[in-house]
C-alpha cells in the first residue's frame, strides 16, 4: 500500500516525491528514447498472474510482438483472455487463426456495433495494472504510431479497477467464442 500511495502522490499531487514503483505512466511511442507501449506490455506480461486484453483490431505483426511473452506465460501456467471484434472488417483472418493456436489464451468476438476499445489489464500478486488509450494490438500502434496511453495501478478493491473489471466481464459474457 505504501508504494501505491507514494506513486499516486507523485503522479497527482507532487512530481518531486520519490517513487519508482507502481507509478502511473503516460505512454507515447518515442523511437528516439526507445520507449514504446510494446516495452511496457512486455514488462507487464512478464510479471502478471493473468491478463485481459480488449482491442478492436489485431494484426499478425501485433500478435507476433507478444507471442514470446504468451509462450512464457503458458509455460508458467498463466492464462488470459482477448476480446476483439470484426469492426470495419479490419482484423486479419490470419491473426484470428493464429489466436486459435495459442493454448493459454481464450478469445471472444464482441457483437457490439462500433466496438473500438483499447485496454490491457494485468492481474498481479498484490495489485492490478490497466493500460488504456489509443493503441490496438498492431505493430503500428505498439511501436510506430503516435499513440496516447495511460498506465494505472490499483489495489484489487479500488473503485476504478472494479468498474473496469465489471465492464470487461459484461462485455466478455456478451461476446461469442472465436472459432475456426
Amino acid at each position: 500500500m505504501e508504494y501505491l500511495e507514494r506513486a499516486l502522490q507523485k503522479a497527482f499531487i507532487d512530481k518531486t516525491i520519490a517513487s519508482d514503483k507502481l507509478n502511473p505512466k503516460f505512454i507515447v511511442n518515442n523511437p528516439e528514447k526507445k520507449d514504446y507501449l510494446l516495452t511496457t506490455l512486455h514488462q507487464e506480461m512478464n510479471s502478471c498472474q493473468s491478463f485481459f486484453i480488449s482491442v478492436a483490431f489485431i494484426t499478425q505483426d501485433g500478435l507476433n510482438a507478444i507471442k514470446a511473452q504468451l509462450a512464457d506465460l503458458a509455460e508458467r501456467g498463466i492464462a488470459g483472455k482477448i476480446l476483439t471484434s470484426t469492426y470495419l472488417g479490419f482484423n486479419e483472418p490470419k491473426a484470428f487463426a493464429s489466436l486459435l493456436n495459442i493454448p493459454n489464451v481464450e478469445v471472444r468476438i464482441s457483437p457490439k456495433k462500433g466496438f473500438h476499445s483499447k485496454g490491457y489489464l494485468f492481474d498481479k500478486e498484490d495489485h492490478k495494472t490497466f493500460i488504456i488509450g489509443s493503441s490496438n494490438l498492431t505493430m503500428s500502434a505498439l511501436k510506430l504510431n503516435y499513440e496516447w496511453n495511460v498506465k494505472l495501478t490499483s489495489n484489487d478493491n479500488g473503485e476504478m479497477i472494479s468498474t473496469i473489471e465489471e465492464h470487461l466481464i459484461q462485455e466478455w459474457e456478451a461476446a461469442v467464442p472465436l472459432t475456426r
